[in-house]
Formats: C-alpha cells, structure tokens, sequence
C-alpha cells in the first residue's frame, strides 16, 4: 500500500508511474511499447518545462515484451547526456496462472548542467 506522499502521475490518460518525494517511476506498458514516446517523457521529466521543474531520479520499468523498450529508453538518455544509468534490477513476477513474467527496473540519476 502507498504511503502517504506517494501520488499516482499520468501520462496521456495511462497511468505513467509514481512519485515519491521528487523520484519518478515510469512503466512502459503494452500499449506504449514503442521507445519514441517513452524517450520523449523521460527527457521531460528528467529537463522539466515552464510549469514543471525537473526531478532528479527516474525509475523505468517493463514487463515482458516491453523490456527492449525500456533499456532504449534508457540508453537514450544517457547517450543525450540527460541522465545516468545507476541501477539495474532483473526479476520475475509470479503471475495467477503460475507462469512467471520477465521484469525490470532501471533506475537512472538525472545528470547536472554544466
């Protein structure tokens, strides 16, 4: 259960991840599977904009099929200098049915402007 300074955020209808006290979570989902969308809102929660200041960590995740989408995800912004690949975590999700899913968290640090 969430704690009391966790909040829900909400990327284009679909629930896009968490956030806790100024770290992002997002999950790359079925439908979003395609890394340009992806890549494009980690760089705008990693580089903020007018109305939103940038958060200093991000966490990506998938499951399954959607696991090349977060690790290009991942190598982009790190090969466009917006943040650092810090943590990765590989695990499987034990699912009802007994058949486990294949998942994994990137954890990246947001990289200071010089």
């Amino acid at each position: 259960m969430p704690g009391p300074d966790r909040q829900s955020v909400e990327l284009g209808g679909h629930r896009g991840g968490e956030v806790l006290g100024r770290s992002v979570g997002r999950g790359i989902g079925e439908e979003r599977g395609e890394p340009g969308f992806n890549i494009r809102a980690a760089a705008l929660f990693l580089r903020g904009t007018e109305d939103k200041p940038s958060v200093p960590s991000l966490r990506i995740s998938a499951l399954g099929g959607v696991i090349a989408a977060a690790a290009a995800v991942a190598a982009s912004v790190e090969s466009e200098g917006l943040g650092r690949i810090v943590k990765v975590q590989t695990a499987y999700l034990e699912r009802p049915s007994g058949r486990a899913c294949p998942q994994i968290f990137i954890d990246i640090d947001r990289v200071a402007k010089a």
